[in-house]
């Protein structure tokens, strides 16, 4: 239950760090975190290859646009303009999430027993979990990041034809 807990607030804070920051650095930043927590918790949830596959199209794509961002803002010295704000929100979430563990203490992770005899390995799942419910999801999400990956290829393509020209 408690690893439970710091993925939360290790997926929230991500979050945060993502949304909040105007700089790319740093949503490049919370985009790993949120990636490798999220995918985490889908592991410990019984799905290793969905969680791989997760993985790779959130680092392999995103991290692509992340970087062409970065290159288009050219800024030396990024700024975090909501410190107190972002301090404030994760100070909030670690002490809710601090009293969630005092009051509801349990020996599951994900609804998985973790104590005893009970705990199993789920890593023989492979490839099925990939084609189970979620797989049109992973399909279009494979597919949107392409075409994210096409458009900003359009936007900085050559200095004469694409949307990013210099004067």
């Amino acid at each position: 239950m408690k690893i439970n807990m710091v993925l939360e607030v290790l997926f929230l804070t991500g979050m945060v760090i993502l949304v909040v920051d105007v700089s790319p650095y740093f949503g490049a930043l919370g985009l790993i975190v949120t990636s490798l927590v999220g995918c985490f918790m889908i592991m410990m949830g019984g799905n290793p290859f969905l969680s791989l596959s997760l993985l790779l199209i959130y680092l392999g794509g995103m991290m692509v646009v992340f970087s062409y961002c970065t290159a288009l803002v050219l800024d030396m010295y990024p700024s975090i303009i909501v410190k107190e704000l972002l301090m404030k929100l994760v100070l909030g979430v670690l002490i809710v999430l601090s009293l969630e563990m005092v009051i509801f203490t349990e020996d599951e992770i994900y609804g998985f027993k973790t104590s005893g005899e009970e705990m199993m390995d789920f890593g023989f799942v492979g490839a099925g979990a990939l084609y189970g419910n979620s797989w049109l999801l992973v399909i279009f999400g494979a597919i949107g990041l392409f075409l994210m990956l096409l458009v900003v290829l359009e936007i900085t393509r050559s200095m004469e034809r694409g949307a990013y020209r210099v004067i």
